[in-house]
C-alpha cells in the first residue's frame, strides 16, 4: 500500500451513455457499468486516496499526488501537525472541484 493510501493513482471517470461515474487505477476502455466505451474523465470529481470516495471537496497534498475526503481519512496518513506544516509550505490545502 503506498504511504498516502491504497487507492492513490485512481481517477474519476464518467459514462456518456448510462451516466454513470466510477473510479478506476489505470485509463479503462468501457464502463464498469453499461460496458460502454464512450468515457471521459469526470470533472470535478476526484478519488479519495484512503478509501476510494468519489469525492467533490476535499484535502489536496502535493499538487494532487494525494487526496482525502474527510479528517478521519486524513488523519490515517498525516496527523495534524504534518498537515499544518504541509498547508503553512503550500503543500496542502483543502478545497472543492
Amino acid at each position: 500500500m503506498s504511504v498516502f493510501g491504497k487507492y492513490v493513482d485512481y481517477l474519476a471517470y464518467h459514462c456518456d451513455d448510462c451516466g454513470a461515474t466510477f473510479l478506476a487505477r489505470l485509463d479503462p476502455y468501457k464502463c464498469k457499468f453499461c460496458g460502454s466505451n464512450n468515457i471521459d474523465p469526470a470533472e470535478n470529481k476526484r478519488v479519495c486516496s484512503h478509501c476510494g470516495k468519489l469525492m467533490n471537496d476535499g484535502y489536496v497534498f502535493y499538487d494532487g499526488e494525494a487526496y482525502y475526503c474527510s479528517d478521519e481519512c486524513l488523519h490515517q496518513h498525516f496527523s495534524e501537525a504534518e498537515y499544518i506544516r504541509a498547508f503553512n509550505s503550500d503543500d496542502a490545502y483543502w478545497t472543492e472541484w
